[in-house]
């Protein structure tokens, strides 16, 4: 029924074709270049140029990619359905405004995008066999439907001796965007600016010309919108468009719900434009709940930007992949609301099994090995901890190639360490850290991320109920939101096959930040999870003088609670921004509202209780602190205020840390520094 449908339509295309005078390709246009007259063009692939006899069901579409007069791009590897009649193939029309075109890519392919057949470019080692190799010039007028028919040969060996080096049959096909090409003026896209913003939407030369003429003071004070999208919950989604602009500037893509609360469900998307059209493209998972009215936007302006001229082209939103099939379920045997009380008084081992090797190369910053000791675990234990995190760099004892293997030396290392805290009654969290290539390469590392993990889950199975796993520390950098939800999905999956009892603790994406606990996707079928997210704020304060933060090396004497009693001067190449809230400090009086101030910490606490009851999941604060130089009195005044917080919100937590940089126990002398463990109530 499907090939008869198709004949049909192409009966009804033949009668409209030889019905009216055809354009020949090189004809000149009826209307001046850049109208916005508009017309059509149809492909036509004779059985002899097919050197081969197919039937409809072998060939699935062409590829194409047409360019205008102007360098432009109308269709970039677009899938164009074809049609069969008397042993030959038409394309569906496309629709051009008036101009002259050049087709410079043209391609035959299957139903698995498998390339059957195409047209060599001129100048490749193949050009000979066409009498007209690409590119094709042919004109789009208002009268007539116009008809190309480029000669085809079948594909016989790489790409590349076709002309097509480094090309890309990841096709454009059916989008959920409409008018994505603005072949139809400005239908289905609408425009509007909100604060100060000032601008306006028009249609030129087949592109979409956003002119912002003030800025405004919002950080996205103009917008283009469609509405009405269908996103599902699980599902991938990807986004290409084309842009450039008359200044450099940069704008951003979000998909949202389209109505209070405005939730986000791409994440907010930032591109820097140049003056020369270029491609872009984001992709992301919807966790969510099913929208069935969601809104696109691309957003311009903002009181860092300036005025400009934005030309967008060819805007494509395509459903990549289904939802997941659910996480294999938990035995039920554990809670981890309950599981999170034996977190509530946890230690961070910090600075040794993190560190490059060998253990404990950044302990005094010397490179040499300092080793975690059995008696540390005693010493936590007599002081009331309850749990020790084991922050572990796996990443730089895993081979690089599949199967990934772990070594030998560090898992037994790891088994000792854990063996220590479980003889002292300590619960122990396995912690992945500094995992710094999967952030800067996601893609590269999934596998070998997953593949560590279930050599992990694996080795610890059988241990206590006071094991934990958390599966990465602080997700940041290329490792986004939305991308960190899909990883963390597909390494549940593995581990739940291999362990479905043990508590899973997951951090929240940038730098595991409280404002990106609302960005965080569990699925509800993992039900035995803590939710972790880490607190340095204000980081001016906490990590004033730290030397791996280069804008606060030379910052220090910042107290807490502000302002300080002689206004505190800044060295004079401090970043303006840190100027700023220098400035702040020193002039806010109220210790609650001054920026290195309660409120600040009080707000964040609060989002945070608020987001664990709306999600019904336990939360861990799996690092807090205050580097060791800052003053004694400002170090209790914030870990008081911070503990108190957590404490009264349910909140477990895990202070940073026991022997280095946020010291809170003096090896060299084996000595608690007491005003620090009565601060947290020990």
């Amino acid at each position: 029924m499907k090939g008869f449908v198709k004949i049909v339509i192409a009966v009804l295309l033949m009668t409209a074709l030889f019905t009216c005078q055809v354009t020949v390709a090189n004809g000149p246009p009826t209307g001046p270049p850049g109208s916005q007259l508009s017309g059509s063009v149809v492909f036509v692939i004779g059985s002899s140029n097919m050197r081969a006899a197919l039937s409809l069901d072998d060939v699935a579409a062409l590829v194409v990619t047409i360019e205008n007069s102007n360098g432009q791009v109308p269709y970039s590897t677009k899938k164009v359905e074809l049609y069969g009649y008397n042993g030959e193939f038409y394309s569906q029309e496309l629709q051009l405004p008036v101009g002259d075109y050049e087709l410079t890519r043209f391609l035959v392919v299957d139903n698995e995008n498998n390339i059957l057949f195409l047209t060599p470019l001129e100048g490749s080692l193949k050009d000979y066999a066409v009498s007209e190799p690409l590119p094709l010039l042919f004109s789009v007028t208002e009268e007539s439907a116009v008809t190309v028919e480029p000669e085809v040969m079948e594909i016989n060996g790489p790409l590349a001796d076709y002309g097509y080096a480094g090309f890309d049959i990841n096709v454009v096909s059916d989008t959920m965007l409409k008018n994505g090409n603005f072949n139809s003026e400005s239908s289905d896209w609408a425009f509007w600016t909100n604060d100060t913003g000032v601008g306006s939407m028009v249609i030129e030369n087949g592109e979409m010309l956003v002119l912002i003429t003030d800025p405004g003071s919002y950080p996205w004070s103009a917008a283009v919108s469609q509405s009405g999208l269908t996103i599902e919950d699980g599902a991938g989604y990807s986004v290409t468009f084309q842009a450039r602009a008359d200044v450099p500037t940069t704008i951003s893509l979000s998909l949202q719900m389209d109505q209070d609360p405005w939730t986000q469900y791409s994440g907010n998307n930032f591109f820097n434009l140049t003056t020369e059209m270029n491609d872009f493209s984001y992709s992301f998972t919807m966790w969510e709940p099913t929208d069935t009215a969601a809104g696109f936007q691309l957003r311009f302006g903002g009181p860092h930007q300036n005025a400009s001229n934005i030309y967008i082209d060819n805007v494509v939103m395509q459903k990549t992949s289904n939802a997941p099939e659910g996480i294999p379920a938990s035995d039920g045997l554990l809670d981890p609301f309950t599981q999170n009380q034996l977190l509530s008084k946890c230690m961070n081992m910090g600075n040794y099994l993190e560190s490059p090797p060998p253990e404990g190369s950044w302990y005094n910053g010397d490179g040499q090995e300092h080793l975690m000791e059995e008696y540390f675990f005693n010493v936590l234990k007599q002081k009331g901890f309850t749990a020790v995190r084991i922050p572990i760099r796996f990443s730089a004892y895993a081979a690089n190639d599949y199967p990934y293997t772990i070594q030998t030396n560090l898992l037994e290392r790891v088994d000792e360490v854990v063996n220590w805290a479980l003889h002292y009654d300590l619960a122990v969290i396995i912690d992945m850290h500094h995992y710094l290539e999967i952030m800067e390469n996601p893609s590269e590392h999934k596998a070998r991320f997953i593949a560590m993990w279930k050599q992990i889950a694996e080795r610890y199975k059988n241990y206590s109920d006071n094991v934990f796993f958390e599966l990465l520390n602080e997700p940041m950098g290329n490792l986004n939101a939305n991308r960190w939800n899909e990883y963390l999905y597909d390494c549940l999956f593995e581990v739940r096959k291999i362990d479905n009892h043990h508590t899973v603790i997951i951090d929240s994406a940038d730098w595991a930040s409280v404002d990106a606990l609302g960005m965080l996707h569990v699925p509800e079928s993992e039900t035995n999870t803590i939710i972790s997210f880490h607190y340095y704020h204000p980081m001016i304060f906490t990590t004033q003088g730290a030397s791996w933060v280069p804008y606060l090396t030379n910052i220090t004497g910042i107290i807490f609670p502000g302002p300080p009693s002689e206004p505190y001067v800044p060295p004079a190449d401090t970043v303006q921004w840190v100027k700023d809230w220098i400035n702040e400090y020193n002039t806010v009086s109220d210790p609650d509202l001054n920026p290195s101030g309660y409120k600040l910490i009080r707000d964040h606490m609060d989002y945070a209780y608020q987001w664990s009851i709306n999600n019904n999941r336990p939360l861990f604060m799996g690092e807090f602190g205050v580097i060791s130089h800052v003053d004694i009195q400002s170090q209790v005044n914030w870990l008081v205020y911070m503990r108190t917080q957590m404490e009264a919100k349910g909140i477990a937590w895990a202070y940073w840390n026991f022997s280095s940089s946020h010291r809170i126990y003096d090896i060299e002398n084996q000595v608690w520094i007491e005003e620090l463990t009565q601060a947290l109530g020990l």
